[in-house]
C-alpha cells in the first residue's frame, strides 16, 4: 500500500498563483506529497498575478497607482503643466478596482510670446487637446471635462464626456481665445475625470493620458 505501481506515472500540480508548483508523482516507487510554495506569497498588487495565492489575481481592494488618492475634486492630482506646442503624457495610471475614479487638473501656459495667430491680427487662439487611450481587454472607459475651462470648474467635470472602447483612443479639445499685448501670457486650467464605464471597466494594465497645447 502507498507504493507507486507505475514506474513513471507523471507529475502533479498544487497551489494557486505564484505559490503553484508542479512535482513528480513518485520517486523510487514512493508517492511524493505536493506542497505549494507558500513562501512565494506576497501582498496582492495590480500586476496580473495572484500574488497572495488565494486563487484570484489582482483582487486587492487597497491597490493604488502612484497618483492615488485622486477620486474626487478635493483630491484632484495636478499634472505637469504644458507649454506652447508641447505634449505631456502619463502611461502608468490605472482604473482599478471597479468603481475607481481618477480626477486630474491640467494647466496650459503660453511660453512662446507669439501674437496675431487668432481670428484677428490682435489676438491669439489655442487648442488644448486631451487624449485617453484605454488598454485592450479593459472594457470601456469614460473621459469627462467641464464645458468651460477654468481653475474652479472641477464640480462641472461631467458636462462633456466621451466613451472610449478598450484598445482605442479618443480626444476632447478646448478651443481657447487668448490676448495680445506687452507682457501678456495666456494661461488656462481644466479638469479631467477618467472612470470605468461598461464591460469590465477596470484593469491593472495602465491607460494612457496625454494632452497637447497648440
Amino acid at each position: 500500500p502507498g507504493a507507486c505501481l507505475n514506474i513513471n506515472p507523471g507529475t502533479q500540480t498544487c497551489g494557486e498563483g505564484v505559490c503553484q508548483v508542479t512535482v513528480d508523482q513518485c520517486a523510487d516507487g514512493e508517492p511524493i506529497l505536493c506542497v505549494p510554495d507558500w513562501g512565494a506569497a506576497t501582498a496582492e498588487t495590480c500586476n496580473g498575478l495572484d500574488d497572495d495565492c488565494d486563487g484570484t489575481p489582482d483582487n486587492s481592494p487597497t491597490f493604488a497607482d502612484s497618483l492615488e488618492p485622486n477620486g474626487s475634486c478635493a483630491e484632484a492630482t495636478t499634472l505637469a503643466p504644458v507649454g506652447s506646442d508641447d505634449t505631456s503624457t502619463y502611461t502608468t495610471l490605472n482604473i482599478y478596482p471597479s468603481g475607481d475614479f481618477d480626477y486630474f487638473r491640467i494647466d496650459a501656459v503660453e511660453d512662446d510670446l507669439s501674437c496675431g495667430c487668432g481670428e484677428f491680427s490682435f489676438d491669439e487662439d489655442y487648442d488644448l487637446s486631451i487624449t485617453l487611450t484605454v488598454p485592450a481587454g479593459a472594457g470601456s472607459y469614460r473621459m469627462c471635462v467641464p464645458t468651460i475651462a477654468g481653475a474652479n470648474q472641477c464640480p462641472n467635470v461631467g458636462q462633456n464626456c466621451v466613451t472610449v472602447a478598450a484598445g482605442t483612443s479618443r480626444t476632447l479639445t478646448y478651443q481657447l481665445d487668448g490676448a495680445c499685448g506687452p507682457g501678456t501670457t495666456d494661461s488656462y486650467s481644466t479638469f479631467v475625470r477618467v472612470s470605468g464605464f461598461s464591460g469590465t471597466g477596470f484593469s491593472c494594465t495602465p491607460y494612457r493620458l496625454s494632452y497637447f497645447f497648440d
